[in-house]
């Protein structure tokens, strides 16, 4: 979780203190995984059919396939792996990323999160127990497909929100009671200077 940790401050970019990551359900994967294997059988049985009229054809074509296989391996793995729901001390910030060329990051102050819930649409996710989490505001909801451990990650989510916000409002109420207490301070020294300013003047005209 750290390594993915820094990898998404990098992609972000943000300084914010990153308290809780939600990443995808392993199902999420699934797709990934079952077009490796099937492009896997396509190479090898390529390889076959070519090596019968030239093995060192077949060896060229098998290696470029297998490159391509992988490198579109990797990009679909990351596509999955990067995906985030981030939480940290001041926003939520839901990050996906789509492969090389675009991503996508939509950030949501932590005041403005009415809730977080999750919800099921179909039988499959009763089967491999994956839901989706949506993230509630005052005019909008966000959905984040495929996580796991709903009902712990949702809660856990409104807990260090609902956490950060009363924190928040603390600071702001003493910053207030702060500024009360210096503003009554200075009264008081103004006060206590136009005391002296007028006992001087009295004094003075006292002599003339």
């Amino acid at each position: 979780m750290d390594i993915k940790k820094n990898i998404l401050r990098k992609l972000i970019k943000t300084d914010e203190d990153m308290i809780y990551i939600v990443s995808h359900h392993y199902i999420a994967y699934f797709s990934t995984i079952t077009v490796l294997f099937i492009s896997i059988v396509i190479v090898f049985s390529l390889y076959k059919l070519i090596s019968i009229f030239s093995l060192q054809i077949a060896s060229w074509v098998a290696w470029i396939l297998w490159i391509i296989v992988y490198t579109n391996f990797m990009l679909n793995f990351f596509d999955v792996y990067l995906d985030a729901v981030v939480i940290t001390n001041r926003s939520l910030i839901i990050y996906e990323w789509y492969w090389l060329l675009k991503n996508s990051i939509d950030v949501i102050a932590n005041h403005a999160v009415e809730s977080a819930y999750s919800e099921q649409n179909w039988i499959i996710d009763t089967i491999f127990k994956k839901w989706d989490l949506v993230i509630k505001t005052a005019s909008d909801e966000t959905v984040f497909k495929d996580i796991s451990s709903p009902a712990e990650v949702s809660n856990d989510i409104n807990k260090i929100i609902f956490s950060i916000i009363e924190k928040d409002e603390e600071k702001e109420s003493e910053k207030i009671w702060e500024y009360e207490e210096k503003k009554w301070w200075d009264l008081d020294i103004f006060m206590k200077a136009m005391e002296e300013v007028i006992r001087e003047y009295k004094e003075n005209q006292w002599d003339k």
